[in-house]
């Protein structure tokens, strides 16, 4: 298999960046009174985190060569 198509990076470290901006955003909902907000900030971090998991690279499988 040409290593072309493999991640250059680990699953750890995707599921590292996809939870980066997790403790900021999600620390300004809790502190936000106003709903909305609130709302503005959750969704931007679940929009962040999935952003991660886009890429269609196949994992690194070192049996396979």
């Amino acid at each position: 298999m040409p290593v072309k198509i493999f991640a250059y990076e680990s699953h750890l470290s995707l599921l590292c960046k996809a939870c980066c901006y997790g403790p900021t955003l999600l620390e300004k909902a809790a502190q936000e009174p106003d709903p909305e907000l609130r709302m503005k900030y959750i969704v931007g971090y679940a929009l962040g985190s999935n952003n991660a998991y886009v890429l269609m690279d196949k994992p690194f499988n070192p049996i396979l060569g």
